[in-house]
């Protein structure tokens, strides 16, 4: 049985279940940051999504989004890393969010994907 991991973020909670990721408002800020997402990922083009952690579901309102579970990091280190392994650079997340720290990045499916591009209101 996986055990749920509790976050909490400026507008939003953040509960980890195995695979996937459930974020919860605090706010209408966080009921603003789950529709961005929703919306940035239902019209991203498959170029655009290479750089987003995939985004499962969402209940209409905003007061429930679901996503796939990416590998955070531990230190900027390691993010650095797996950056220059890969060949990112911070050029390929122009337009998703201006908010790029090590917390907002994760590995998915082998990819470097940012895991919280909802903005900040």
């Amino acid at each position: 049985m996986n055990q749920i991991q509790k976050f909490s973020g400026f507008t939003r909670d953040v509960s980890v279940n195995g695979d996937y990721v459930f974020k919860t408002p605090r706010s209408i800020n966080g009921y603003n940051a789950n529709k961005q997402e929703y919306e940035t990922w239902i019209n991203a083009g498959e170029e655009s999504r290479k750089f987003l952690c995939p985004v499962v579901s969402m209940i209409m309102d905003g007061s429930l989004l679901v996503m796939r579970r990416a590998k955070c990091f531990d230190s900027y280190e390691e993010l650095d890393e797996v950056k220059s392994d890969l060949g990112y650079s911070e050029d390929d997340y122009d337009g998703f969010t201006s908010d790029l720290h090590r917390g907002n990045f994760g590995i998915y499916d082998g990819r470097l994907v940012l895991i919280d591009y909802g903005g900040h209101y």
